[in-house]
């Protein structure tokens, strides 16, 4: 009889213990931000996935003046351009393809140098000593989209 209490006892408790409701941890994923998608937003674009023909996803920017490029094409341009002496600012210019002389006429009577020229997307960095003051005059030209400051000098500027 005892024996019989005894098994019955101990088949209770492990029975408990195989129901303990043990809650399935899920691995945490931790995501890094993608360089290109966070440096095309930072320009005032628009980040998205496409899918080529052949099914394989890629980013894509589109950006204030409706232009699509590959955001990693976007990203590795930008990080061609030198670092410029601290007393100068950069800003990245888009414009009308149409206006394009007007814009390089006003760029020079603002004592600006182009430091380079996204030519597939209509677009200007450009390098001045009076930043602020160069871009409110450039807001003003006909055929020019948008003027922003360079994100990747703010945050060297910052640092």
């Amino acid at each position: 009889m005892i024996k019989r209490n005894f098994i019955i006892s101990l088949s209770l408790i492990l029975f408990a213990c195989g129901n303990i409701n043990q809650s399935e941890t899920v691995p945490t994923m931790v995501g890094i931000a993608n360089p290109a998608s966070v440096y095309c937003e930072q320009q005032g674009g628009k980040s998205t996935i496409s899918v080529n023909e052949e099914g394989s996803e890629y980013g894509l920017c589109i950006l204030p003046n409706g232009k699509q490029v590959d955001e990693w094409d976007f990203y590795r341009q930008q990080q061609s351009i030198k670092s410029f002496d601290n007393k100068f600012d950069v800003l990245i210019i888009y414009y009308d393809l149409a206006k394009r002389e007007q814009v390089l006429i006003a760029i020079v009577q603002q004592q600006a140098e182009i430091v380079y020229d996204y030519k597939n997307f209509s677009a200007f960095a450009i390098k001045t000593a009076q930043p602020v003051k160069t871009k409110k005059n450039l807001q003003r030209v006909e055929g020019i989209l948008q003027v922003q400051f360079d994100g990747k000098q703010q945050l060297h500027r910052n640092m």
